[in-house]
């Protein structure tokens, strides 16, 4: 009788390992696009010609948009994102929903876990 259950225990844990693996996984890609993200919007998002003038952070809000489009889109994510100024860096914060394998099948329990993840690309100038 000690038999079933024993096996039902690592079923169930095992589950919860591999739904832990996948959400850890998901974040770690998350937190790599923020980061390559905000670099790219660091670099592209800078306006060089106010840059050429004297003005050192200028940043075109289309072009920093156009960076980060672009980056999701080259890892082929659709994560919700946006970005802002603080200080002198460019901060990049992206939100996605995880869909889980197991954890779909226990009633009571979400299928889709949410993942935020944020990066910031310092901005200094050496002239």
């Amino acid at each position: 009788m000690l038999m079933p259950a024993a096996v039902l225990v690592m079923v169930i844990l095992g589950g919860i390992a591999v739904d832990t693996a996948v959400v850890f996984s998901a974040q770690r890609e998350l937190v790599n696009a923020a980061q390559a993200a905000a670099n790219d919007a660091a670099t592209y998002g800078l306006d060089e010609g106010a840059f050429r003038e004297g003005q050192v952070y200028v940043y075109s809000a289309a072009r920093v948009e156009d960076a980060l489009a672009h980056a999701l889109d080259s890892r082929g994510l659709v994560a919700r994102h946006r970005w802002y100024r603080q200080g002198d860096r460019i901060v990049v914060e992206l939100d996605e929903d995880v869909s889980t394998v197991f954890a779909k099948a226990v009633p009571g329990a979400h299928g889709q876990v949410g993942v935020h993840a944020r990066a910031y690309a310092l901005l200094v100038f050496d002239r």
